[in-house]
């Protein structure tokens, strides 16, 4: 389509309109558990597994006592398992680690294949 029309019109062609992809799943960081955005305010995409899984480790509860033992990690790495199982049709858990570190943050790491894309994913997150 051109910019004018006319006799004395110089007829140039728009540019190729850019593709618009629409995620169907918007990006989670795992750390900040925020949307990630491009520098244009664009939802950032990740599949629909990998953002089931983030959403179900966000929602374990946290030990309640303040002490970080081995029992209390033992305790979250059994509760995230837990709620990983409800995900067993679409994922295979490869393993799950949670450790203190010398800060006394625990960090935890998931690793797990996505069945609906053959997709080998880690999550890693400090808290």
């Amino acid at each position: 389509m051109g910019y004018s029309r006319g006799p004395y019109a110089e007829h140039a062609w728009l540019p190729a309109p850019t593709a618009v992809v629409v995620p169907s799943s918007n990006e989670i960081d795992p750390v900040t558990r925020t949307f990630v955005t491009d520098s244009n305010g664009n939802p950032g995409s990740m599949g629909d597994v990998a953002q089931r899984v983030i959403l179900a480790i966000s929602y374990v509860p946290k030990p309640t006592r303040g002490i970080i033992d081995d029992r209390a990690m033992e305790e979250r790495r059994l509760a995230i398992r837990k709620a990983l199982a409800a995900l067993d049709d679409v994922i295979v858990v490869e393993r799950i680690v949670v450790e203190r570190d010398s800060a006394g943050s625990t960090r935890e790491l998931v690793e797990f294949t996505d069945l609906t894309r053959g997709e080998k994913t880690t999550f890693e997150r400090t808290s």
